[in-house]
């Protein structure tokens, strides 16, 4: 169940992303429709490339370090938690 929900929100990210490349790529071309069709043709290329890394990066970033710096963040930040804790005065009777 947990692959088949991994596998249905990376395919709406990437539904996502190729629709937002396209649509930048489609807006680039119009504000230069009237330059040379090499041009043109070069922002329809770079579409295409963008259309396809970004889904293969996003899921790279996703299963590998993203996760891995995004815990160890949670770490620090248990860890600055602790040592507030620790260092807060308490009198004899366990009152701050």
């Amino acid at each position: 169940m947990a692959a088949l929900h991994i596998f249905l929100a990376f395919l709406l990210n990437s539904i996502l992303q190729i629709f937002f490349v396209a649509a930048i790529a489609w807006g680039c071309s119009l504000v230069a429709r009237r330059a040379r069709a090499g041009i043109r043709h070069a922002i329809w290329v770079l579409a295409l490339l963008a259309s396809t890394l970004l889904p293969v990066l996003s899921l790279t970033v996703a299963h590998g370090r993203g996760l891995a710096v995004q815990s160890a963040r949670w770490n620090q930040i248990d860890q600055f938690r602790q040592k507030i804790d620790n260092s807060l005065w308490v009198d004899g009777d366990g009152v701050p």
